[in-house]
């Protein structure tokens, strides 16, 4: 298919001022060639040369996954949204979490994206009670996209903070002056049963008075279900 749309582009549109701009694997193009063709591999990238005027190569994987530029992309998502008009620090707190997961995970530009999505769709209908468990969101929303065993897990209950540990390695997050890193371990701990005197100060102080409901509540609301105003 892509050999062939090459040879339409080339015969039925080549005219002037219109240039394409073409995102390939050359490798895999030229196999397409030889196998199309009978053609040895200098044969191969002789034909292909008709195609272009120019050609350059985009960065590694991991060259691509400099942490600056995860950082520039998860700003740049969340930056706009409004909902974060008069609550910057919610804002920080998950640029600053996914930022974290997405080092630690190893995660692509497109999984980033699917989880920032799933974020925004959730923040949407949050109140200003709700964005203080920011940190706590976005940790569901990756476990939500990477790996749906642990979110039904956490969805009911049965999850345990070795695995929710083991998964975030919270150990691990960069330190940044909102301690997201220190608030999304102690949440965890506190949905769990075993949070400090001061993580139950802070969830008293935004009205979450019950440990046990507050993990299959953030779940509800990440499903789009009604959150209840008293958990």
């Amino acid at each position: 298919f892509t050999l062939a749309l090459l040879e339409r582009i080339k015969h039925f549109f080549s005219v002037p001022k219109v240039n394409f701009v073409l995102v390939t694997n050359l490798d895999q193009l030229k196999k397409s060639v030889s196998y199309s063709y009978g053609s040895d591999d200098e044969e191969a990238r002789m034909y292909l040369q008709k195609f272009y005027h120019l050609a350059t190569r985009l960065p590694e994987k991991k060259q691509l996954r400099g942490q600056s530029h995860i950082d520039g992309f998860i700003s740049y998502v969340f930056n706009d949204f409004s909902k974060f008009e008069a609550e910057s620090v919610h804002r920080q707190s998950i640029i600053t979490s996914l930022s974290s997961i997405a080092e630690i995970r190893g995660y692509s530009l497109r999984t980033i994206e699917k989880i920032s999505t799933r974020i925004a769709l959730v923040l949407a209908s949050a109140d200003s009670r709700q964005l203080a468990l920011a940190p706590l969101i976005t940790c569901l929303c990756a476990f939500k996209i990477d790996c749906p065993e642990l979110y039904m897990k956490a969805q009911n209950r049965t999850i345990n903070l070795n695995e929710v540990e083991g998964f975030f390695v919270f150990s691990k997050w960069r330190k940044h002056v909102d301690l997201s890193e220190t608030l999304a371990h102690d949440l965890w701990k506190y949905c769990l049963g075993s949070g400090s005197g001061d993580i139950k100060i802070f969830m008293g102080r935004n009205r979450f008075h019950e440990w046990r409901n507050v993990l299959p509540a953030t779940c509800e609301l990440i499903e789009g279900l009604k959150f209840s105003e008293e958990r």
